[in-house]
Protein backbone atom coordinates (compact mmCIF):
# COMPACT_ATOMS: atom_id res chain seq x y z
CA UNK A 1 0.00 0.00 0.00
CA UNK A 2 1.39 3.41 -0.97
CA UNK A 3 2.21 6.01 1.66
CA UNK A 4 -0.76 8.24 0.68
CA UNK A 5 -3.15 5.31 1.03
CA UNK A 6 -1.73 4.40 4.45
CA UNK A 7 -2.12 7.98 5.59
CA UNK A 8 -5.74 8.07 4.42
CA UNK A 9 -6.46 4.78 6.20
CA UNK A 10 -4.98 6.24 9.37
CA UNK A 11 -7.22 9.29 8.99
CA UNK A 12 -10.23 6.99 8.81
CA UNK A 13 -9.27 4.66 11.64
CA UNK A 14 -7.16 7.01 13.74
CA UNK A 15 -8.07 8.10 17.23
CA UNK A 16 -9.86 11.28 16.14
CA UNK A 17 -12.13 9.75 13.49
CA UNK A 18 -12.42 6.03 14.14
CA UNK A 19 -15.86 4.85 15.19
CA UNK A 20 -15.71 3.10 18.52
CA UNK A 21 -17.48 -0.07 19.49
CA UNK A 22 -19.87 0.15 22.38
CA UNK A 23 -18.75 -1.58 25.60
CA UNK A 24 -21.36 -4.24 24.90
CA UNK A 25 -19.97 -4.89 21.41
CA UNK A 26 -16.46 -5.18 22.86
CA UNK A 27 -17.70 -7.87 25.24
CA UNK A 28 -19.34 -9.75 22.36
CA UNK A 29 -16.08 -9.68 20.41
CA UNK A 30 -14.08 -10.96 23.39
CA UNK A 31 -16.60 -13.75 23.88
CA UNK A 32 -15.48 -15.26 20.57
CA UNK A 33 -12.03 -16.05 21.97
CA UNK A 34 -13.36 -17.63 25.16
CA UNK A 35 -13.52 -21.39 24.61
CA UNK A 36 -15.41 -21.84 27.88
CA UNK A 37 -18.23 -19.41 26.99
CA UNK A 38 -21.72 -20.83 26.67
CA UNK A 39 -25.17 -19.54 25.81
CA UNK A 40 -25.76 -18.23 29.33
CA UNK A 41 -22.69 -16.00 29.03
CA UNK A 42 -23.91 -14.65 25.68
CA UNK A 43 -27.43 -14.09 26.98
CA UNK A 44 -26.11 -12.30 30.06
CA UNK A 45 -24.07 -9.86 27.91
CA UNK A 46 -26.90 -9.11 25.45
CA UNK A 47 -29.50 -8.68 28.19
CA UNK A 48 -27.43 -5.84 29.67
CA UNK A 49 -28.84 -3.70 26.84
CA UNK A 50 -32.67 -3.81 26.86
CA UNK A 51 -32.85 -2.05 23.47
CA UNK A 52 -30.53 -4.58 21.83
CA UNK A 53 -32.41 -7.46 23.45
CA UNK A 54 -35.73 -6.18 22.11
CA UNK A 55 -34.42 -5.68 18.57
CA UNK A 56 -32.71 -9.08 18.56
CA UNK A 57 -35.87 -10.89 19.65
CA UNK A 58 -37.96 -8.98 17.12
CA UNK A 59 -35.50 -10.00 14.42
CA UNK A 60 -35.47 -13.72 15.26
CA UNK A 61 -39.29 -13.72 15.44
CA UNK A 62 -39.67 -11.86 12.14
CA UNK A 63 -40.39 -13.61 8.80
CA UNK A 64 -36.75 -12.98 7.95
CA UNK A 65 -35.60 -15.70 10.40
CA UNK A 66 -38.64 -17.35 12.01
CA UNK A 67 -36.53 -19.90 13.89
CA UNK A 68 -39.51 -21.49 15.64
CA UNK A 69 -43.24 -21.87 15.15
CA UNK A 70 -43.64 -20.55 18.70
CA UNK A 71 -42.61 -17.06 19.69
CA UNK A 72 -39.07 -16.85 21.07
CA UNK A 73 -39.21 -14.74 24.22
CA UNK A 74 -35.66 -14.95 25.59
CA UNK A 75 -32.12 -14.62 24.31
CA UNK A 76 -31.31 -18.12 25.61
CA UNK A 77 -34.11 -19.63 23.51
CA UNK A 78 -32.85 -17.67 20.50
CA UNK A 79 -29.42 -19.24 21.02
CA UNK A 80 -30.98 -22.71 21.24
CA UNK A 81 -32.78 -22.32 17.91
CA UNK A 82 -30.18 -20.30 15.98
CA UNK A 83 -26.88 -21.21 17.61
CA UNK A 84 -24.35 -19.41 19.80
CA UNK A 85 -22.21 -18.10 16.95
CA UNK A 86 -25.17 -16.91 14.87
CA UNK A 87 -26.80 -14.96 17.70
CA UNK A 88 -23.48 -13.34 18.65
CA UNK A 89 -22.90 -12.19 15.07
CA UNK A 90 -26.48 -10.92 14.75
CA UNK A 91 -26.15 -8.97 18.00
CA UNK A 92 -22.89 -7.48 16.74
CA UNK A 93 -24.52 -6.48 13.46
CA UNK A 94 -27.37 -4.73 15.24
CA UNK A 95 -25.01 -3.04 17.69
CA UNK A 96 -22.62 -1.79 15.00
CA UNK A 97 -25.38 0.28 13.42
CA UNK A 98 -24.88 2.84 16.17
CA UNK A 99 -21.13 3.02 15.49
CA UNK A 100 -21.44 4.29 11.92
CA UNK A 101 -21.05 8.05 11.24
CA UNK A 102 -24.55 8.29 9.73
CA UNK A 103 -27.38 10.45 11.01
CA UNK A 104 -30.97 10.30 9.80
CA UNK A 105 -30.69 13.75 8.23
CA UNK A 106 -27.58 12.72 6.27
CA UNK A 107 -28.31 12.44 2.48
CA UNK A 108 -26.32 9.19 2.46
CA UNK A 109 -28.38 7.66 5.29
CA UNK A 110 -31.42 6.45 3.35
CA UNK A 111 -29.60 5.11 0.32
CA UNK A 112 -26.96 3.37 2.45
CA UNK A 113 -29.43 1.58 4.70
CA UNK A 114 -31.83 0.73 1.87
CA UNK A 115 -29.00 -0.99 0.01
CA UNK A 116 -27.60 -2.62 3.16
CA UNK A 117 -30.91 -4.08 4.37
CA UNK A 118 -31.97 -5.43 0.98
CA UNK A 119 -28.50 -6.88 0.45
CA UNK A 120 -28.60 -8.55 3.88
CA UNK A 121 -32.07 -10.01 3.28
CA UNK A 122 -31.24 -11.31 -0.18
CA UNK A 123 -27.95 -12.80 1.05
CA UNK A 124 -29.69 -14.72 3.81
CA UNK A 125 -32.55 -15.91 1.60
CA UNK A 126 -30.14 -17.05 -1.09
CA UNK A 127 -27.86 -18.78 1.43
CA UNK A 128 -30.82 -20.63 2.95
CA UNK A 129 -32.00 -21.66 -0.53
CA UNK A 130 -28.53 -23.03 -1.32
CA UNK A 131 -28.23 -24.80 2.04
CA UNK A 132 -25.28 -22.69 3.23
CA UNK A 133 -24.81 -23.29 6.98
CA UNK A 134 -23.88 -19.70 7.84
CA UNK A 135 -27.06 -18.17 6.38
CA UNK A 136 -27.68 -16.01 9.46
CA UNK A 137 -24.09 -14.78 9.50
CA UNK A 138 -24.36 -13.90 5.83
CA UNK A 139 -27.29 -11.66 6.73
CA UNK A 140 -24.84 -9.65 8.85
CA UNK A 141 -22.11 -9.91 6.19
CA UNK A 142 -24.54 -8.41 3.68
CA UNK A 143 -25.60 -5.75 6.17
CA UNK A 144 -21.99 -4.65 6.75
CA UNK A 145 -20.60 -5.23 3.25
CA UNK A 146 -20.29 -1.49 2.58
CA UNK A 147 -19.32 -0.59 6.13
CA UNK A 148 -16.23 1.20 4.82
CA UNK A 149 -18.14 3.61 2.56
CA UNK A 150 -19.55 5.96 5.24
CA UNK A 151 -16.27 5.64 7.18
CA UNK A 152 -14.27 6.78 4.14
CA UNK A 153 -16.66 9.51 3.01
CA UNK A 154 -16.80 10.95 6.54
CA UNK A 155 -13.14 12.07 6.39
CA UNK A 156 -12.97 13.29 2.77
CA UNK A 157 -13.04 17.00 2.00
CA UNK A 158 -15.31 18.41 -0.76
CA UNK A 159 -12.25 18.71 -2.98
CA UNK A 160 -11.30 15.09 -2.41
CA UNK A 161 -14.88 14.04 -3.17
CA UNK A 162 -14.89 15.76 -6.57
CA UNK A 163 -15.65 13.23 -9.30
CA UNK A 164 -17.02 10.56 -6.95
CA UNK A 165 -19.52 8.53 -9.03
CA UNK A 166 -22.12 8.46 -6.25
CA UNK A 167 -23.33 6.06 -3.59
CA UNK A 168 -25.77 4.39 -6.02
CA UNK A 169 -23.12 3.76 -8.67
CA UNK A 170 -22.05 0.16 -9.17
CA UNK A 171 -19.42 -1.19 -6.79
CA UNK A 172 -16.79 -1.74 -9.54
CA UNK A 173 -17.17 1.90 -10.61
CA UNK A 174 -16.84 3.14 -7.03
CA UNK A 175 -13.78 0.99 -6.33
CA UNK A 176 -12.13 2.02 -9.61
CA UNK A 177 -12.54 5.72 -8.79
CA UNK A 178 -11.35 5.28 -5.19
CA UNK A 179 -8.28 3.28 -6.21
CA UNK A 180 -7.31 5.79 -8.90
CA UNK A 181 -7.82 8.74 -6.57
CA UNK A 182 -6.43 7.40 -3.29
CA UNK A 183 -4.84 3.99 -3.93
CA UNK A 184 -7.36 2.69 -1.38
CA UNK A 185 -11.02 1.72 -1.63
CA UNK A 186 -13.85 1.56 0.87
CA UNK A 187 -13.93 -2.26 0.93
CA UNK A 188 -10.31 -2.22 2.13
CA UNK A 189 -11.30 0.38 4.72
CA UNK A 190 -14.16 -1.84 5.89
CA UNK A 191 -11.93 -4.91 6.19
CA UNK A 192 -9.31 -2.91 8.13
CA UNK A 193 -11.96 -1.60 10.53
CA UNK A 194 -13.34 -5.10 11.10
CA UNK A 195 -9.87 -6.50 11.80
CA UNK A 196 -9.19 -3.69 14.27
CA UNK A 197 -12.46 -4.44 16.04
CA UNK A 198 -11.78 -8.19 16.06
CA UNK A 199 -14.91 -9.13 14.11
CA UNK A 200 -15.38 -12.70 12.79
CA UNK A 201 -13.25 -13.76 9.84
CA UNK A 202 -16.27 -14.56 7.64
CA UNK A 203 -17.41 -10.93 7.78
CA UNK A 204 -13.91 -9.75 6.87
CA UNK A 205 -13.60 -12.21 3.96
CA UNK A 206 -16.92 -11.03 2.54
CA UNK A 207 -15.46 -7.53 2.24
CA UNK A 208 -13.45 -8.86 -0.70
CA UNK A 209 -15.50 -8.05 -3.83
CA UNK A 210 -16.08 -10.66 -6.52
CA UNK A 211 -15.49 -8.69 -9.69
CA UNK A 212 -16.44 -10.09 -13.08
CA UNK A 213 -18.65 -13.12 -13.64
CA UNK A 214 -16.03 -15.85 -13.29
CA UNK A 215 -15.72 -15.77 -9.47
CA UNK A 216 -12.57 -17.89 -9.62
CA UNK A 217 -11.25 -18.61 -6.14
CA UNK A 218 -14.22 -17.07 -4.33
CA UNK A 219 -15.96 -19.07 -1.61
CA UNK A 220 -19.67 -19.74 -1.81
CA UNK A 221 -20.19 -17.29 1.07
CA UNK A 222 -18.36 -14.54 -0.81
CA UNK A 223 -20.36 -15.26 -3.96
CA UNK A 224 -23.65 -15.14 -2.04
CA UNK A 225 -22.89 -11.73 -0.52
CA UNK A 226 -21.56 -10.32 -3.78
CA UNK A 227 -24.55 -11.66 -5.69
CA UNK A 228 -26.82 -9.94 -3.17
CA UNK A 229 -24.87 -6.73 -3.82
CA UNK A 230 -25.50 -7.10 -7.55
CA UNK A 231 -29.16 -7.75 -6.83
CA UNK A 232 -29.46 -4.44 -5.00
CA UNK A 233 -27.72 -2.67 -7.87
CA UNK A 234 -30.15 -4.30 -10.32
CA UNK A 235 -33.11 -3.05 -8.27
CA UNK A 236 -31.98 0.42 -7.24
CA UNK A 237 -29.12 1.26 -9.60
CA UNK A 238 -29.25 3.49 -12.64
CA UNK A 239 -30.82 0.79 -14.84
CA UNK A 240 -32.86 -2.32 -14.17
CA UNK A 241 -30.37 -5.19 -14.60
CA UNK A 242 -32.68 -8.07 -13.71
CA UNK A 243 -31.81 -9.99 -16.90
CA UNK A 244 -28.08 -9.99 -16.10
CA UNK A 245 -28.94 -11.07 -12.55
CA UNK A 246 -30.94 -14.03 -13.89
CA UNK A 247 -28.02 -15.10 -16.07
CA UNK A 248 -25.59 -14.89 -13.15
CA UNK A 249 -27.91 -16.84 -10.82
CA UNK A 250 -27.93 -19.66 -13.35
CA UNK A 251 -24.16 -19.51 -13.89
CA UNK A 252 -23.09 -19.33 -10.24
CA UNK A 253 -25.81 -21.27 -8.43
CA UNK A 254 -27.88 -23.11 -11.04
CA UNK A 255 -31.01 -21.17 -10.06
CA UNK A 256 -33.83 -20.57 -12.55
CA UNK A 257 -35.50 -17.23 -13.20
CA UNK A 258 -38.64 -17.98 -11.20
CA UNK A 259 -36.65 -19.08 -8.15
CA UNK A 260 -34.61 -15.89 -8.20
CA UNK A 261 -37.70 -13.74 -8.74
CA UNK A 262 -39.23 -15.34 -5.65
CA UNK A 263 -36.13 -14.64 -3.54
CA UNK A 264 -35.93 -11.02 -4.70
CA UNK A 265 -39.66 -10.58 -4.09
CA UNK A 266 -39.30 -11.96 -0.56
CA UNK A 267 -36.41 -9.59 0.15
CA UNK A 268 -38.47 -6.62 -1.04
CA UNK A 269 -41.43 -7.78 1.05
CA UNK A 270 -39.39 -8.25 4.24
CA UNK A 271 -37.49 -4.97 4.07
CA UNK A 272 -40.02 -2.86 5.99
CA UNK A 273 -40.10 -5.21 9.00
CA UNK A 274 -36.32 -5.61 9.03
CA UNK A 275 -35.95 -1.81 8.94
CA UNK A 276 -38.30 -1.45 11.91
CA UNK A 277 -36.31 -4.03 13.86
CA UNK A 278 -33.03 -2.26 13.07
CA UNK A 279 -34.56 1.14 13.85
CA UNK A 280 -33.84 2.32 10.31
CA UNK A 281 -36.25 4.49 8.32
CA UNK A 282 -37.36 3.05 4.96
CA UNK A 283 -40.28 3.91 2.69
CA UNK A 284 -41.21 0.52 1.24
CA UNK A 285 -43.93 1.88 -1.04
CA UNK A 286 -41.58 4.46 -2.58
CA UNK A 287 -38.89 1.80 -3.00
CA UNK A 288 -41.25 -0.61 -4.76
CA UNK A 289 -42.50 2.19 -6.99
CA UNK A 290 -38.91 2.98 -7.97
CA UNK A 291 -38.22 -0.68 -8.77
CA UNK A 292 -41.32 -0.89 -10.97
CA UNK A 293 -40.44 2.35 -12.72
CA UNK A 294 -37.05 0.91 -13.62
CA UNK A 295 -38.71 -2.28 -14.89
CA UNK A 296 -41.04 -0.15 -17.01
CA UNK A 297 -38.08 1.81 -18.38
CA UNK A 298 -36.39 -1.48 -19.26
CA UNK A 299 -39.46 -2.45 -21.29
CA UNK A 300 -39.32 0.93 -23.01
CA UNK A 301 -35.71 0.27 -24.00
CA UNK A 302 -36.69 -3.16 -25.33
CA UNK A 303 -39.42 -1.52 -27.38
CA UNK A 304 -36.83 0.90 -28.75
CA UNK A 305 -34.52 -1.98 -29.66
CA UNK A 306 -37.33 -3.69 -31.54
CA UNK A 307 -38.40 -0.63 -33.53
CA UNK A 308 -35.66 -0.60 -36.21
CA UNK A 309 -36.15 -4.31 -36.87
CA UNK A 310 -39.92 -3.89 -37.16
CA UNK A 311 -39.48 -0.94 -39.54
CA UNK A 312 -37.02 -2.98 -41.57
CA UNK A 313 -39.81 -5.47 -42.20
CA UNK A 314 -42.62 -2.93 -42.61
CA UNK A 315 -40.99 -0.50 -45.02
CA UNK A 316 -39.45 -0.96 -48.40
CA UNK A 317 -42.02 -2.65 -50.66
CA UNK A 318 -40.13 -5.75 -51.70
CA UNK A 319 -38.73 -6.37 -48.24
CA UNK A 320 -40.55 -9.70 -48.01
CA UNK A 321 -38.50 -11.05 -50.91
CA UNK A 322 -35.27 -9.70 -49.45
CA UNK A 323 -36.07 -11.49 -46.21
CA UNK A 324 -35.30 -14.69 -48.05
CA UNK A 325 -31.64 -13.82 -47.73
CA UNK A 326 -30.27 -16.20 -45.13
CA UNK A 327 -28.23 -13.58 -43.29
CA UNK A 328 -31.22 -11.33 -42.70
CA UNK A 329 -33.40 -14.23 -41.56
CA UNK A 330 -30.71 -15.27 -39.08
CA UNK A 331 -30.40 -11.68 -37.84
CA UNK A 332 -34.12 -11.41 -37.14
CA UNK A 333 -34.16 -14.78 -35.40
CA UNK A 334 -31.21 -13.78 -33.21
CA UNK A 335 -32.80 -10.42 -32.34
CA UNK A 336 -36.10 -12.08 -31.44
CA UNK A 337 -34.29 -14.64 -29.26
CA UNK A 338 -32.23 -12.02 -27.42
CA UNK A 339 -35.14 -9.67 -26.81
CA UNK A 340 -37.41 -12.52 -25.72
CA UNK A 341 -34.85 -13.53 -23.08
CA UNK A 342 -34.77 -9.97 -21.78
CA UNK A 343 -38.54 -9.74 -21.92
CA UNK A 344 -39.00 -12.98 -20.00
CA UNK A 345 -36.68 -11.69 -17.28
CA UNK A 346 -38.45 -8.35 -16.84
CA UNK A 347 -41.93 -9.81 -17.34
CA UNK A 348 -41.35 -12.63 -14.85
CA UNK A 349 -40.01 -10.18 -12.31
CA UNK A 350 -43.06 -7.94 -12.82
CA UNK A 351 -45.35 -10.92 -12.21
CA UNK A 352 -43.57 -11.61 -8.93
CA UNK A 353 -44.00 -7.95 -7.94
CA UNK A 354 -47.70 -8.15 -8.81
CA UNK A 355 -48.11 -11.13 -6.44
CA UNK A 356 -46.22 -9.27 -3.74
CA UNK A 357 -48.61 -6.33 -4.10
CA UNK A 358 -51.91 -8.22 -4.12
CA UNK A 359 -54.71 -6.15 -2.68
CA UNK A 360 -55.04 -3.31 -5.18
CA UNK A 361 -53.85 0.26 -4.97
CA UNK A 362 -51.54 2.34 -7.13
CA UNK A 363 -48.61 -0.08 -6.93
CA UNK A 364 -50.75 -3.06 -7.95
CA UNK A 365 -52.11 -1.06 -10.88
CA UNK A 366 -48.60 -0.06 -11.95
CA UNK A 367 -47.45 -3.68 -11.80
CA UNK A 368 -50.37 -4.67 -14.05
CA UNK A 369 -49.44 -1.94 -16.55
CA UNK A 370 -45.94 -3.41 -16.75
CA UNK A 371 -47.36 -6.91 -17.23
CA UNK A 372 -49.63 -5.69 -20.02
CA UNK A 373 -46.72 -3.98 -21.76
CA UNK A 374 -44.61 -7.13 -21.44
CA UNK A 375 -47.46 -9.14 -22.97
CA UNK A 376 -47.80 -6.68 -25.85
CA UNK A 377 -44.10 -6.83 -26.67
CA UNK A 378 -44.19 -10.61 -26.49
CA UNK A 379 -46.98 -10.55 -29.07
CA UNK A 380 -44.86 -8.36 -31.33
CA UNK A 381 -42.01 -10.85 -31.03
CA UNK A 382 -44.37 -13.64 -32.04
CA UNK A 383 -45.33 -11.63 -35.12
CA UNK A 384 -41.66 -11.05 -35.94
CA UNK A 385 -40.96 -14.76 -35.62
CA UNK A 386 -43.86 -15.61 -37.93
CA UNK A 387 -42.37 -13.37 -40.60
CA UNK A 388 -39.30 -15.57 -40.91
CA UNK A 389 -41.39 -18.76 -41.19
CA UNK A 390 -42.10 -20.13 -44.70
CA UNK A 391 -45.57 -19.72 -46.21
CA UNK A 392 -46.74 -22.01 -49.02
CA UNK A 393 -50.17 -21.27 -50.51
CA UNK A 394 -52.69 -24.11 -50.62
CA UNK A 395 -54.42 -23.30 -53.91
CA UNK A 396 -58.15 -23.83 -54.41
CA UNK A 397 -60.89 -22.08 -56.40
CA UNK A 398 -62.81 -19.45 -54.45
CA UNK A 399 -65.14 -16.48 -54.85
CA UNK A 400 -63.56 -13.16 -53.89
CA UNK A 401 -67.03 -11.64 -53.34
CA UNK A 402 -67.95 -14.36 -50.88
CA UNK A 403 -64.60 -14.14 -49.10
CA UNK A 404 -64.90 -10.36 -48.64
CA UNK A 405 -68.45 -10.64 -47.31
CA UNK A 406 -67.44 -13.31 -44.79
CA UNK A 407 -64.40 -11.42 -43.51
CA UNK A 408 -66.21 -8.08 -43.27
CA UNK A 409 -69.13 -9.78 -41.55
CA UNK A 410 -66.98 -10.91 -38.65
CA UNK A 411 -64.66 -7.87 -38.51
CA UNK A 412 -64.58 -6.23 -35.05
CA UNK A 413 -66.97 -3.31 -34.91
CA UNK A 414 -65.57 -1.25 -32.01
CA UNK A 415 -65.76 2.25 -33.46
CA UNK A 416 -65.32 0.91 -37.01
CA UNK A 417 -67.81 1.18 -39.89
CA UNK A 418 -67.26 -0.99 -42.98
CA UNK A 419 -68.59 -0.14 -46.42
CA UNK A 420 -68.35 -2.85 -49.12
CA UNK A 421 -68.30 -2.02 -52.82
CA UNK A 422 -68.68 -5.35 -54.62
CA UNK A 423 -69.39 -6.02 -58.31
CA UNK A 424 -72.70 -7.64 -59.19
CA UNK A 425 -70.97 -10.59 -60.82
CA UNK A 426 -68.90 -12.90 -58.65
CA UNK A 427 -65.14 -12.76 -59.25
CA UNK A 428 -63.45 -16.13 -58.96
CA UNK A 429 -59.77 -16.84 -58.43
CA UNK A 430 -57.45 -19.73 -57.56
CA UNK A 431 -55.76 -18.89 -54.26
CA UNK A 432 -55.18 -19.89 -50.64
CA UNK A 433 -58.48 -19.18 -48.87
CA UNK A 434 -57.10 -18.88 -45.35
CA UNK A 435 -54.19 -16.80 -46.59
CA UNK A 436 -56.43 -14.28 -48.39
CA UNK A 437 -58.83 -14.13 -45.44
CA UNK A 438 -55.88 -13.29 -43.21
CA UNK A 439 -54.64 -10.72 -45.73
CA UNK A 440 -57.96 -8.89 -45.77
CA UNK A 441 -58.25 -9.02 -41.98
CA UNK A 442 -54.80 -7.46 -41.65
CA UNK A 443 -55.55 -4.80 -44.27
CA UNK A 444 -58.76 -3.91 -42.43
CA UNK A 445 -56.88 -3.72 -39.12
CA UNK A 446 -54.31 -1.39 -40.65
CA UNK A 447 -57.02 0.70 -42.30
CA UNK A 448 -58.89 0.93 -39.00
CA UNK A 449 -55.65 2.00 -37.29
CA UNK A 450 -55.19 4.85 -39.79
CA UNK A 451 -58.88 5.80 -39.87
CA UNK A 452 -59.04 6.27 -36.10
CA UNK A 453 -56.29 8.90 -36.37
CA UNK A 454 -57.98 11.81 -38.12
CA UNK A 455 -60.59 9.88 -40.11
CA UNK A 456 -64.33 9.37 -39.77
CA UNK A 457 -64.07 5.77 -38.59
CA UNK A 458 -65.24 4.33 -41.93
CA UNK A 459 -63.16 1.85 -43.92
CA UNK A 460 -64.17 0.98 -47.49
CA UNK A 461 -63.54 -2.33 -49.28
CA UNK A 462 -63.62 -2.43 -53.08
CA UNK A 463 -63.10 -5.29 -55.56
CA UNK A 464 -62.11 -4.88 -59.20
CA UNK A 465 -60.75 -7.20 -61.89
CA UNK A 466 -59.38 -7.25 -65.41
CA UNK A 467 -57.81 -9.94 -67.55
CA UNK A 468 -54.48 -9.67 -65.73
CA UNK A 469 -55.29 -9.19 -62.07
CA UNK A 470 -57.84 -9.07 -59.29
CA UNK A 471 -57.49 -6.12 -56.90
CA UNK A 472 -58.84 -5.94 -53.35
CA UNK A 473 -58.67 -2.32 -52.21
CA UNK A 474 -59.13 -1.01 -48.68
CA UNK A 475 -59.31 2.79 -48.39
CA UNK A 476 -60.60 5.57 -46.19
CA UNK A 477 -59.99 8.96 -44.61
CA UNK A 478 -57.46 9.48 -41.85
CA UNK A 479 -53.70 9.60 -41.58
CA UNK A 480 -51.64 8.72 -44.60
CA UNK A 481 -49.41 5.63 -44.13
CA UNK A 482 -46.33 6.36 -42.05
CA UNK A 483 -43.89 5.21 -44.73
CA UNK A 484 -40.36 5.79 -43.48
CA UNK A 485 -41.54 8.04 -40.64
CA UNK A 486 -41.26 7.09 -36.96
CA UNK A 487 -43.78 4.78 -35.35
CA UNK A 488 -44.83 7.34 -32.78
CA UNK A 489 -46.71 5.10 -30.38
CA UNK A 490 -44.55 2.02 -31.02
CA UNK A 491 -47.71 -0.07 -31.31
CA UNK A 492 -46.03 -2.11 -34.07
CA UNK A 493 -49.03 -4.45 -34.40
CA UNK A 494 -50.79 -2.92 -37.46
CA UNK A 495 -47.50 -2.33 -39.29
CA UNK A 496 -46.30 -5.88 -38.69
CA UNK A 497 -49.70 -7.15 -39.76
CA UNK A 498 -49.36 -5.31 -43.05
CA UNK A 499 -45.94 -6.88 -43.57
CA UNK A 500 -47.51 -10.30 -43.04
CA UNK A 501 -50.26 -9.45 -45.56
CA UNK A 502 -47.58 -8.44 -48.08
CA UNK A 503 -45.83 -11.76 -47.51
CA UNK A 504 -49.01 -13.72 -48.30
CA UNK A 505 -49.83 -11.67 -51.41
CA UNK A 506 -46.29 -12.03 -52.77
CA UNK A 507 -46.47 -15.78 -52.18
CA UNK A 508 -49.37 -15.74 -54.67
CA UNK A 509 -47.21 -13.92 -57.23
CA UNK A 510 -48.89 -10.59 -56.51
CA UNK A 511 -48.00 -7.35 -54.78
CA UNK A 512 -49.36 -5.20 -51.96
CA UNK A 513 -49.33 -1.44 -52.49
CA UNK A 514 -49.67 1.10 -49.69
CA UNK A 515 -50.30 4.68 -50.78
CA UNK A 516 -51.76 7.95 -49.62
CA UNK A 517 -55.22 8.82 -50.89
CA UNK A 518 -56.08 11.53 -53.44
CA UNK A 519 -54.16 14.77 -52.83
CA UNK A 520 -52.28 13.08 -50.01
CA UNK A 521 -55.38 12.66 -47.84
CA UNK A 522 -56.36 9.30 -46.38
CA UNK A 523 -54.98 5.93 -47.38
CA UNK A 524 -55.29 3.29 -50.11
CA UNK A 525 -54.18 -0.32 -49.61
CA UNK A 526 -54.28 -2.53 -52.68
CA UNK A 527 -53.72 -6.30 -52.85
CA UNK A 528 -53.00 -7.09 -56.52
CA UNK A 529 -53.43 -10.80 -57.30
CA UNK A 530 -52.79 -12.42 -60.70
CA UNK A 531 -56.00 -13.46 -62.44
CA UNK A 532 -54.22 -16.61 -63.60
CA UNK A 533 -51.72 -17.72 -61.03
CA UNK A 534 -48.32 -18.70 -62.54
CA UNK A 535 -47.61 -22.42 -62.29
CA UNK A 536 -44.19 -21.84 -60.78
CA UNK A 537 -45.76 -19.92 -57.90
CA UNK A 538 -47.16 -23.20 -56.53
CA UNK A 539 -43.75 -23.90 -55.05
CA UNK A 540 -42.89 -20.33 -54.03
CA UNK A 541 -41.79 -19.78 -50.45
CA UNK A 542 -42.26 -16.26 -49.18
CA UNK A 543 -40.52 -15.43 -45.96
Amino acid sequence: MEQAARELLERVLGRDNAPTLSPLAVKLVKLASDDQADMRDLARIIEQDPGLTTRLLRLVNSPVFRASADEITSVQRAVIFLGLREVRVMALGIGLRQSLPLKKNDPLYYRYWRASLHRALLARLLAARLGVKQADELFVAGLLADLGLPLLLAVLSPGEMEGFPGVEASLPLQLYWEQRRFGLDHRQVGAAAMRRWGLPGLLIRCQEPVLGDGAEGASVEQKVVDFARRGVEALFGVECGIHQLHALAQSWFGLGDETLNKLVGQALGQAAEAAAVMDVELDQQADLLEVMEKANQALGRLSGQMEPHVKRIVNGGGEARRLQEETLVNTLEAVAHEIRNLLMSVGGFARRLAKLLEGGGELQHYAQVILDEAGRLDGVLAEMSSLVAPFKPNIEPLSINELVEQVCGRAPGAGLALAMHLPGQSINIAADRRGLEKTLELMLAYGSHLSRHGGDGTVHVHISANQDEVVITVFGAGEAPAGEGPLADRSFGPELGLAKARRIVEAHGGRLEVEAGPKGAGFVLGAHLPAERPAEADNRLAV
